[in-house]
């Protein structure tokens, strides 16, 4: 096995099914999987553009939200823009990886 290969384990249902897929078509299990991964990189990509863009229209933006947070700070009886900060600023984050990675393939 190569540096580059995994070992996935698959339930005896997802096996079959790959086995057929390779059957039927002409693409390789490497292939099969690659496809696999961009699409549920591409998939959670579109779910944090979404919420993403929840929190644009509730708050304007990032920065705006930030300001906000040090001009009235956070009641100890809600955290709701905290969390929501937080969460933004994770959204970001991971959007730009896999944006990054996306653009390598």
């Amino acid at each position: 096995m190569s540096e580059h290969e995994a070992v996935v384990k698959l339930d005896s249902k997802s096996a079959r099914f790959l086995e057929e897929v390779l059957r039927i078509t002409p693409y390789t299990r490497a292939e099969i999987v690659a496809s696999g991964v961009v699409g549920k990189a591409v998939e959670r990509l579109m779910e944090l553009k979404n919420r993403g863009e929840e929190l644009s229209n509730k708050h304007g933006s990032l920065d705006g939200l930030e300001k906000e947070i040090k001009a009235s700070g956070v009641p100890p009886s809600n955290h709701t823009l905290y969390n929501e900060l937080i969460e933004w600023r994770a959204i970001k984050g991971e959007m730009e990886e896999l944006k990054r990675f996306l653009e390598q393939l």
